[in-house]
């Protein structure tokens, strides 16, 4: 006779919590345990497959060509790498599905990293749809910020909550498959609570961190890491409004423009008189410093962290970007100029013109 064991049914209630978008509720575990410090969990969301926009379908017409990219642009999220590694990476075929994507407004950061990937050298690739009526965009304030900062074409803009994570947002960039220049805004983010890794970014060239807490041991081991060649190619420091006693360490860096409340005196650095700086976006501002043609050759990608919840809307998400903070008297913006002595130093040792050796024949010998 078979005798079966009767089951105990675990009755393991799991509270049922709302996740808010970016944060956990945290649970006191160690209560027994006085030196216990609870900590609350951040949940970062999916920031690279975060529409922009959320454009209502339109119902094209035309030919059949342009039927069909219309058709693959609103699945343009199940778009994979051998997709366009079948068409032998078509330009002709890709190019519409790429514009229909981004009238469609379906360019989150994943698909455009995709398409930038094959074909980013192409003269007629643009990073972002400028219609000649913005106004019909469903992201209104992105639209017009994209119309009023766009340096190019070549010129791409992305805005994230803050609770985006900063390591996988950093290592994302450092593994870009395409030529590109960085230019990241974390202005307002405390970085005294958040894990800042910049050893990764070699493509950095402008760092927005005004209003972030730095603090001057993390200015140093950015001049470390500037003057060791991992951000060799930092061009420009925004610092103004942090806990900063001097800027010494960053001073003989490869650094061409930076902005503090400190005074320097250094032979190597001019003040600016340029006042139009103090009001310029972060990518306008790059370009006004380094010049045009510096900004002309490779993809600009243009990241900020916003300050703004995850809970907020996109409206408000790009709105935040475009209110940048008053611009301050007490902020010096300081240039890079050229060594006085090494221009001296190279005029001294350049060598003169020997003068040529004159042909003699017997005739003219005597004539010397």
């Amino acid at each position: 006779m078979r005798f079966g064991r009767k089951r105990r049914k675990l009755d393991l209630k799991v509270p049922s919590n709302d996740l808010s978008f970016g944060k956990l509720k945290h649970y006191q575990i160690g209560a027994q345990d006085l030196t216990f410090e609870d900590q609350e969990l951040a949940q970062t969301y999916n920031h690279r497959n975060s529409l922009p926009g959320k454009q209502s379908p339109v119902k094209e017409a035309g030919s059949l060509k342009r039927l069909c990219s219309s058709r693959i642009a609103h699945g343009a999220e199940c778009i994979m790498r051998y997709h366009i590694e079948a068409t032998n990476s078509n330009w002709n075929i890709w190019r519409p599905v790429w514009h229909f994507i981004l009238k469609y407004e379906k360019d989150t950061p994943a698909i455009f990293e995709l398409f930038a990937e094959y074909f980013a050298q192409k003269d007629d690739f643009y990073c972002h749809r400028i219609p000649a009526n913005w106004r019909n965009l469903d992201n209104y304030k992105r639209g017009v910020f994209i119309e009023l900062n766009s340096i190019n074409r070549k010129h791409r803009f992305e805005t994230f909550y803050q609770h985006v994570s900063l390591s996988s947002l950093f290592s994302e960039l450092h593994h870009l498959k395409f030529e590109s220049l960085v230019v990241l805004s974390l202005q307002g983010i405390d970085l005294t609570k958040r894990n800042l890794c910049l050893n990764v970014l070699s493509s950095l060239r402008y760092l927005n961190v005004s209003h972030a807490n730095v603090n001057d041991q993390m200015l140093k081991s950015w001049s470390i890491s500037m003057k060791n060649g991992n951000l060799k190619n930092l061009c420009c420091l925004i610092l103004s409004h942090n806990n900063l006693e001097n800027v010494d360490c960053i001073l003989d860096s490869p650094l061409q423009y930076f902005e503090t409340e400190i005074v320097v005196k250094h032979p190597h650095w001019n003040k600016s008189t340029d006042t139009k700086l103090s009001v310029l976006s972060d990518g306008l501002k790059f370009r006004q410093i380094m010049g045009k043609e510096y900004c002309s050759s490779q993809i600009i990608m243009d990241y900020k962290v916003s300050n703004i919840e995850g809970s907020e809307s996109l409206k408000k998400l790009w709105k935040s970007r475009s209110q940048s903070s008053n611009p301050s008297r007490q902020i010096f913006q300081y240039i890079r100029i050229a060594d006085p002595e090494a221009n001296t130093f190279s005029k001294r040792t350049k060598p003169r013109p020997q003068a040529r050796a004159k042909k003699l024949d017997v005739k003219t010998f005597f004539d010397i």
